[in-house]
């Protein structure tokens, strides 16, 4: 009998990378069971976070809704297509909120396995973390970690939850720098994976980019990705500057509402697969966002990632870079310096199925060889 298998993950953000990983996720285990379905865990501040009407009291929440109301239109358009795509691909079950009703669910359901990953999910410094992904209940399932990312976090945020990270059968970790802090916290081997997005090949990623009809761009363009306001400005004036180099018309990705959210050429209703869309039909992508830079690999298009400086912690998108020997294109906005010439998609090609196959493999075992 084929075993049921739980995702547990950030999914109901309205936030690209996380729908599409989740995506991602489910696609890639429907080769092991007939029955994934993802644990539809939503507390009520991760269900404020994605509300469009904001919850706040006093003179500033007001001024943020009358701020946003040129936007309403559009952002009920975006909510609708994220409800849409994870209605469609995500097989949720019944909404839970809290740990009680996560070991209920578990138990009426019959799940054997539980994936917590890929996100941020071990990192308890995020405005919606809850333990919940670290699973803090004994129970006999199968706690598998796949694509698990700590952000920022340091030892000692993690040393709290050690004794259930020493209960997961198996863990795959999304970055390099992430292991070696956990190493410090549990005896346990740990294996440096690829982020769920990239386990899908560009053609499986194409196939649900097909299935919309959407108004495309005509002109030859840039689409910009940036999620780091207190930056926008500098990566801004330097993507103009790129895309009047290379003649490009110069269109963005609405992920954060400031005043920014008013330069021509914004998009603010684009769901997961628009998304997707977007970058595919593109000449060129400046983005400061881990999956922007991966869909733009996976597109194969010519990039550049924009980090604020040499000195930042996080290090997704330098570690994957550098896994691919594709470090230059990795542009430090303290000290910039523009690569020459094009991306050699051969080789990165070749060292990305080499990475998707050992994920793969390691996900294999994981739920073949189950404790």
């Amino acid at each position: 009998m084929s075993k049921k298998i739980g995702i547990l993950t950030y999914h109901s953000a309205i936030n690209y990378g996380a729908a599409l990983q989740c995506y991602a996720l489910r696609q890639a285990l429907n080769q092991y069971s007939s029955d994934v379905s993802v644990l539809n865990l939503v507390t009520k501040l991760q269900e404020d976070n994605n509300s469009i009407l904001k919850k706040g009291k006093g003179v500033k929440s007001i001024i943020i809704q009358i701020a946003l109301l040129p936007f309403l239109g559009k952002r009920i358009k975006k909510n609708k297509r994220f409800e849409e795509f994870q209605n469609l691909y995500f097989n949720c079950t019944d909404r839970i909120e809290n740990q009680d009703e996560f070991q209920e669910l578990l138990k009426r359901i019959e799940i054997d396995t539980v994936i917590v990953g890929s996100d941020q999910v071990w990192c308890p410094s995020i405005e919606d973390f809850t333990d919940n992904f670290f699973i803090p209940f004994d129970m006999p399932i199968t706690k598998i970690g796949y694509g698990v990312s700590i952000g920022k976090t340091e030892k000692e945020g993690l040393l709290p939850y050690k004794k259930y990270i020493e209960l997961f059968s198996y863990i795959g970790v999304r970055e390099k720098s992430a292991i070696s802090v956990l190493q410090q916290v549990v005896n346990k081997e740990l294996i440096e994976v690829v982020d769920p997005t990239l386990l899908l090949t560009r053609q499986k990623w194409l196939s649900i980019v097909e299935k919309i009809e959407s108004k495309k761009i005509s002109k030859p363009y840039m689409i910009c990705y940036f999620l780091k306001k207190e930056q926008f400005n500098v990566s801004y004036q330097l993507a103009k500057k790129i895309a009047r180099e290379k003649g490009l018309e110069i269109y963005f990705i609405n992920q954060r509402y400031s005043r920014h959210s008013f330069n021509k050429n914004t998009i603010y209703d684009a769901g997961p697969q628009e998304f997707l869309e977007l970058i595919k039909n593109s000449d060129f992508v400046c983005t400061d966002s881990f999956h922007g830079t991966i869909f733009s690999l996976i597109f194969q298009k010519e990039f550049y990632t924009f980090i604020e400086s040499k000195q930042g912690k996080d290090t997704r998108r330098q570690d994957l870079l550098k896994n691919l020997d594709a470090f230059e294109r990795c542009i430090y906005l303290d000290d910039i310096h523009l690569s020459e010439g094009v991306i050699n998609y051969k080789q990165i090609n070749k060292k990305l199925n080499a990475m998707r196959d050992k994920s793969n493999q390691f996900l294999k075992y994981a739920l073949l060889n189950e404790d």
